[in-house]
């Protein structure tokens, strides 16, 4: 009985195969994997992580099939997903559904999905044909969006999610549909609050950004107030100076004064 492989030693002979199919040789590993059904090759290519599966759709049109399996992508984005904020398992909505090949594989139901998710408001009277939904699809994808097309819609919503994080302007529906969490400096609460009462405040509250554009927040004693995006996708409170978005490494969003 052969020796059982890690996912690492997997990964390393998929890049021998590889690397002999550039050479043009045909022997070797490459060889051996030409003889393995597919399903025996989808188990391998289960093992391998996001980019290898990207190298391994290059090697030739089995693989490119293969290696772009929704099956396995889907598997992928369930593995990363879980470790990021504010990412669900669903197709992700900034995905570019242009491609005609793409648009295929949605049924119904996940359009709708994304359309919600992008906030797209569907007609519930009566039936709405699947190329009015297409339609929709093709022309509201939210700006700030990763350029780009992919085949595979969980492919692509794997490499979007990932893009994504580098996205530091917000949107409005982020920014009024989240909880934040509110932390003054030592140095900001200084200025704000008299030195008797600082050591009782607390650090952190919960504020919160409302849809019709008022801005709670109990510290500050702020509620009412006014607040709107800025043209970079910042927020800023009535005139105060704008809150500069980043984001942290789990795809959580932080507003730095």
């Amino acid at each position: 009985m052969g020796a059982v492989q890690t996912s690492e030693e997997l990964q390393q002979t998929v890049v021998s195969s590889m690397a002999a199919e550039e050479g043009g040789g045909g022997k070797g590993p490459s060889a051996i994997f030409d003889t393995f059904p597919p399903e025996l090759l989808s188990k391998i290519f289960a093992c391998l992580d996001a980019d290898f599966l990207c190298k391994c759709s290059a090697v030739c049109k089995r693989w490119n099939v293969l290696a772009n399996n929704d099956v396995l992508w889907k598997s992928l984005c369930q593995h990363r997903f879980t470790s990021l904020r504010h990412v669900t398992l669903d197709l992700h909505p900034r995905v570019n559904y242009s491609d005609p090949r793409l648009v295929l594989t949605l049924s119904i139901k996940e359009i709708k999905s994304v359309l919600a998710r992008r906030y797209v408001r569907v007609p519930t009277r009566g039936a709405v044909e699947k190329d009015e939904l297409v339609a929709l699809l093709k022309t509201t994808r939210p700006i700030h969006s990763p350029r780009g097309l992919w085949s595979g819609k969980w492919k692509s919503t794997y490499i979007v999610a990932e893009l994504d994080l580098a996205r530091t302007a917000l949107t409005y529906q982020e920014v009024s549909t989240m909880d934040w969490q509110f932390e003054f400096t030592d140095s900001a609460m200084w200025q704000l609050q008299n030195p008797t009462a600082l050591h009782n405040q607390p650090r952190n509250v919960i504020a919160h950004f409302r849809p019709d554009g008022t801005y709670d927040n109990p510290v500050m004693i702020a509620n009412g107030y006014r607040w709107h995006l800025t043209p970079e996708g910042g927020v800023q409170v009535e005139t105060s100076p704008p809150h500069r978005a980043s984001r942290t490494l789990d795809g959580g969003w932080m507003h730095l004064l």
